[in-house]
């Protein structure tokens, strides 16, 4: 975006870079507010896989897909109305629970937040889908044995 506002469009992006730019801002801001030391943000930075990754090969074409990517980003991970940070104790609460009565609120130091949350992104290439019945392989790979159409419907007890 240029100084009056306007968006300009640019064909291409290094994703490497972004990441170690956006790596920089996070940690300098942890660092400026004193919750990460100078020499712990310069470790992280020096590791292989720091953590933080940008992808922008993928890119909207229409207007509803672009609409419907941007939806996607806004909506949170978790209700962040439920989230507070204690800055004097460099603490996260976050509150649990049916509202009202029934919410607790578990406190907890800064990184083991993080590592809670970071502990639900999957590893590379681990699989978060399973099928089963009609879509899983092991049927698709009877019914190309069997030499049958993909509709024909073959369906044994495993298949279930």
């Amino acid at each position: 975006m240029d100084a009056a506002g306007a968006f300009h469009k640019v064909s291409s992006l290094n994703d490497d870079r972004i990441a170690k730019i956006f790596a920089r801002e996070v940690l300098g801001y942890l660092v400026r507010k004193e919750l990460l030391s100078p020499e712990w943000a310069e470790r992280i930075l020096s590791w292989p896989h720091s953590g933080f990754n940008v992808h922008s090969l993928v890119r909207a074409k229409t207007k509803p897909e672009a609409e419907r990517v941007g939806k996607y980003m806004l909506r949170p991970v978790f209700a962040l109305e439920r989230l507070t940070f204690l800055e004097l104790e460099g603490k996260v609460g976050y509150r649990w629970g049916r509202d009202g009565a029934g919410q607790e609120t578990e406190t907890m130091d800064y990184l083991e937040f993080i590592a809670r949350v970071t502990s639900h992104i999957p590893d590379k290439g681990q699989v978060m889908v399973r099928y089963y019945g009609l879509y899983a392989n092991a049927h698709r790979g009877k019914v190309k044995k069997a030499s049958l159409s993909p509709t024909a419907s073959v369906c044994t007890p495993g298949d279930r």
